[in-house]
């Protein structure tokens, strides 16, 4: 398929909102995505949509998240693990108090 006929596909589609959402919401049981999630990407591949969002924890650190769908709308599988969780140190939350006399661990005073 070329971008032409890309082109046309996609831009004569008319979208509309879902009447049912929010497809998704934090589940409390996982302590990864129980903060809330957000800012889906989808992708459609092999008859199936791909759903990766973002989702915290109660912290506010956070990961992402696959759900998987057959239709885009009801969803058949999550994973109860996150896909991608922070490990390197630029991701990780550094610790730090604010306020008066603030202290910081490995940032300047």
């Amino acid at each position: 398929m070329n971008c032409g006929v890309c082109s046309q596909r996609f831009f004569n589609m008319r979208l509309e909102r879902y009447k049912n959402n929010p497809i998704l919401g934090p589940r409390k049981e996982h302590s990864w995505e129980a903060g809330g999630v957000f800012n889906p990407a989808v992708i459609y591949e092999q008859g199936k949509v791909y759903i990766v969002y973002r989702a915290f924890s109660k912290d506010y650190t956070s990961s992402l998240g696959l759900a998987i769908s057959k239709d885009g709308f009801n969803i058949d599988e999550r994973l109860a693990e996150p896909i991608y969780k922070p490990r390197e140190s630029f991701e990780k939350k550094p610790s730090r108090e604010f306020g008066q006399g603030a202290k910081t661990r490995g940032l300047p005073k």
